[in-house]
This record gives C-alpha cells, structure tokens and sequence, in this order.
C-alpha cells in the first residue's frame, strides 16, 4: 500500500475464504476492480486514521503482484497493476476494501465546463483529456494514423467519456498497464498469447457457452455537425447467414454519432468495425482454468479441448473478463469466439 510516494505497508493479509480477487473487464469504462477482506485489528483498521492508514480510502494505491511457481520451484512475480482504494467499510470485524484501477483517477476529476480540446488532432486530445490524471505515451503505435478534430468538438458528460470517444475513432483500445501507465494498442491480432488445455497435466477445468442478449445485425455512424448541415451517416449489416439483417434475427440497430467523424468514410469504417465487435460478442464462452497472473483483458487464447469421443475441439478467444484469485483456487475467463 502506497500513499504517493510514501510505502505504508509492504504485504497485506487477506482473509482467505473471503474470495478475494481482481477482476479486469474489456468492456467496461473502469473495467479493473480488486476486492479483499482483512481482519478489523488494531493494526488494520483504518477508523481512527483514514488520512495514512495503508487501508485508508483518500488516495492509497495498492499494488499487487501474484507469483508463478515454476518446475523447478523457483518464485517469479507477475504484476496484476495498481488499484485505488474507493471504500473501505469495517463492519463484522472485518475491513472490506474495494478498489479500482487507475481509471478512477481521470472518472473522479469531473469537469465543471464542457471539455473543449485545444488540439488539433485526436492524439494529441487524448493527452490534453487526461493531463495531470495518467501519462499518455508519446506516440501513437506503429502503423496509427491520427485525426484531425473538427472545430467545435466538445465533450459534457466526463473525462473517461471523452476517452472512449477519442479511442474509438482512432480505432483503438486502452488498458492501465502494470507500471501506472496508459498502453493503448489497435484490435489485438488472432495470435493466442497463451494455451489452455483439458485432460491429464491439462489447465482447463470446463469450458460452457453464455447466452447473453442478441447482436445488433446493423450499425449506424453519424456526424455531428455544425450548424443547420445535413449529419453525413454510413450503416454496415450484416448481409448473409441467419444473422442478416431482415433474416431469422430480425432487425437490430445499434447508433453511434460523434463529432470525430468527419466524412463518410470515416462513418463506414467505424461502424463496420463496432458492428464486428458487437457480432463477436454474441459468441462467448465461460471457461474455468488453473489460473495464469499473466492473462489480461483483451487477450487472444487457445482452448485445446477433447470431447468424449476423443475429438480435439479447439477454441480461439478474445478475453473479455477474467477474475484473477489471489488466493488458491481456479480463474474465471469469459471470451468471445474469434474467427
């Protein structure tokens, strides 16, 4: 536990059977959250001075790191980032800390004027947006373009809002990384980064479909303009298969506007993206394995499963949440099919 520069405490004891864990989802604004519970001593509870307390809720950072145990049984730690602690109750003995991940910091500083970029470019936005609240890289990656912003672009609504709006027509995604820093990257590659297999010496424990709600078969992407223009639109649908639009499915449209697209290009382009990612959302799978610190949210997975008649059934995932327990026990991953 950190409070700005200054170590308030170097381990901290979990109570076990508490389930605690962190948990990191791609689809969510403020998508890290780490929940623990520690016996209320003197030494843990935080009442009488929340100020300095390692478990006070007015800026201590916690950071954790899980160990991988390798063949030969040598410890080798693996970071799962840096958390807020948003509230820390003492009720029944127990302190029950919740903590989010540093997108908290950017959420909780919530403009009294609408956020007007000075900026010209969408890049360079990004780190106007979020000044003073997390460090923004220097550079976009390889192969990124940026875009020009229009006159007049505002945001109202708050800072991780105007985050998403700049990522999303950059076409890319952002994650805390380890160190407390920003680490944007465009849609990760179909390249697994890990494999998880069933049967003896194997890692998977099951692996289940999810029903969630139906995919959208069409996406609409919109202007905002100026003044009395015309808004310039583009819709991408789904043309084939008993997704199509008008088939078995039915209709379903998802809209989204912004003042960042600019031309209808730009408009075809993001929605034919959103729509693949709404698609390969309707595809998911909940999958228990031995846990692994090294997965993240947004990470492409292989599942080698055999069925029982000895067939090899294997998956690809994209990660859309995985539950990291911090005590022993399995993880949880939940995955969308890539194809």
């Amino acid at each position: 536990s950190w409070l700005g520069c200054e170590l308030l405490a170097a381990d901290i004891p979990l109570v076990a059977d508490s389930d605690p864990k962190v948990t990191e989802d791609a689809e969510a604004l403020i998508g890290g959250a780490l929940t623990f519970e520690v016996a209320a001593t003197d030494r843990w509870s935080p009442e009488d001075n929340r100020d300095t307390h390692p478990l006070g809720d007015v800026g201590q950072r916690l950071h954790v790191t899980r160990y991988v145990v390798d063949g030969f049984g040598q410890r080798h730690p693996v970071s799962l980032g840096w958390f807020r602690i948003l509230e820390s109750p003492v009720e029944d003995g127990l302190v029950r800390v919740r903590a989010g991940e540093l997108w908290t910091v950017p959420a909780d500083y919530t403009p009294i004027a609408p956020i007007v970029p000075v900026s010209g470019s969408a890049w360079d936005a990004l780190a106007e947006v979020l000044a003073d609240t997390l460090p923004v890289p220097p550079a976009l990656p390889a192969g990124v373009a940026d875009v020009a912003l229009g006159d007049g672009v505002a945001y109202d609504e708050g800072r991780l809002e105007a985050v998403q709006a700049l990522l999303s027509v950059l076409g890319l995604s952002a994650r805390v990384d380890p160190a407390g820093v920003i680490a944007v990257y465009p849609e990760p590659a179909a390249v697994p980064v890990l494999t998880f297999r069933d049967g003896v010496g194997g890692t998977v424990v099951s692996r289940v479909p999810t029903v969630g709600a139906p995919a959208p078969n069409a996406y609409v992407v919109r202007t905002v303009p100026e003044g009395d223009d015309p808004p310039i639109q583009a819709v991408a649908v789904i043309d084939a298969g008993p997704a199509r639009w008008g088939g078995p499915s039915g209709w379903r449209v998802q809209t989204w506007e912004s003042p960042l697209v600019t031309s209808y290009a730009e408009c075809l382009a993001t929605a034919e993206r959103l729509l693949a990612r709404a698609q390969a959302r309707a595809r998911a799978w909940k999958v228990t394995a031995a846990p692994d610190p090294r997965l993240q949210a947004d990470d492409v997975i292989r599942i080698e499963w055999t069925d029982h008649a000895g067939a090899s059934s294997p998956l690809l995932l994209r990660v859309t949440q995985v539950e990291h327990p911090l005590t022993p026990g399995s993880m949880t991953i939940t995955g969308t099919e890539v194809t």
